[in-house]
């Protein structure tokens, strides 16, 4: 896990890296306006809530992730000409 990802208080707020070799069924499903869109099943699934464990008395945080979830892939076609506009997009 990255270090930003450990510091955030709100892990829905930060970008997840998937490696490719966690995703299946890889489809393309249309062009937008940076490049092509696809859409994929990703093994390991999306975050959920953080579930609680007692455990004498400590609490356990652990987080829960969705058995594998559908997610959108998007390309850059020329990441040297788009500017802020693109991450404005996905975020």
């Amino acid at each position: 896990m990255k270090p930003l990802q450990l510091r955030t208080i709100s892990y829905e707020d930060v970008i997840e890296w998937i490696p490719f070799d966690r995703l299946s069924e890889v489809k393309k499903i249309g062009k937008g306006g940076f490049g092509l869109v696809f859409k994929a099943t990703w093994l390991d699934g999306i975050r959920r809530n953080v579930e609680t464990i007692k455990d004498g008395g400590n609490d356990i945080y652990k987080r829960v992730r969705e058995p594998s979830s559908t997610v959108a892939l998007k390309t850059l076609t020329s990441s040297k000409e788009n500017n802020n506009d693109f991450l404005k997009e996905v975020s």
